[in-house]
């Protein structure tokens, strides 16, 4: 399971090297099966880990190992330029009925600041990429740049085939952050596996953005890997 928020350009290739490591690995993994008949690798991940998960699968061409992921809460990384755009600018209609979510796309001044991290030497504080553009001020070139640390780098309308990999996302009804509207546009223009889940995603009512703290969620999420980790 992958849980957090190292998502930036040189941090998130770690889970996919540990997950490709994994996989190619499976007699060090369990000693007692054989290497032609190792159980199908499966992943999740909660909010950033949804991103470490999703950049894995689609960036790093891990589709080809990974059986079925399930991102929950996300991907939030789905679009960072549109992430880091003034919150009128990028609004995305929820898919869960009924729902609390903000529809808005960007995100909050707290991750903003996240994101700008992810651009600054050690110890530095600038350049704010991300706040900056959340604030209507984008630097020179700054969508660009944000586009293309995105998970759907290509941006527009570019679906992703992950023909090989099972997809189900979950999203939580009383999630306030833009992490429902951010696994939208995912969800919208992936092209998963034909034993998805039609539509593949959930909606979980009375659930919040940490959708595995909730029993409702973790109970969701390990029967969802039961199903479909094949």
């Amino acid at each position: 399971m992958a849980y957090g928020a190292g998502w930036s350009s040189p941090a998130r290739c770690r889970y996919a090297t540990v997950a490709d490591w994994v996989y190619k690995h499976p007699t060090i993994i369990n000693p007692n099966v054989a290497s032609s008949s190792s159980a199908p690798m499966c992943a999740t991940g909660n909010s950033g880990g949804s991103a470490a998960i999703a950049y894995a699968a689609y960036e790093y061409r891990l589709d080809s190992e990974l059986a079925m992921i399930e991102p929950t809460s996300g991907p939030v990384m789905s679009r960072i330029d549109q992430g880091c755009s003034p919150c009128s600018s990028s609004v995305q209609g929820n898919v869960c009925p009924g729902s609390n979510n903000n529809p808005n796309l960007c995100y909050e001044s707290a991750d903003a600041t996240i994101i700008d991290e992810a651009y600054q030497s050690p110890g530095a504080s600038s350049p704010t990429p991300c706040t900056d553009a959340r604030n209507g001020n984008p630097g020179l070139d700054s969508s660009a740049l944000l586009l293309s640390d995105s998970i759907l780098y290509a941006g527009g309308n570019h679906t992703v085939a992950m023909p090989n990999t099972t997809l189900k996302i979950l999203f939580a009804d009383n999630d306030s952050s833009n992490a429902v509207a951010e696994g939208t546009v995912f969800e919208g223009l992936v092209l998963p596996s034909s034993s998805s889940p039609t539509p593949p995603y959930a909606c979980l009512a009375g659930v919040q953005h940490d959708i595995p703290s909730f029993s409702i969620g973790a109970q969701t999420i390990a029967n969802d890997i039961i199903q479909y980790c094949k």
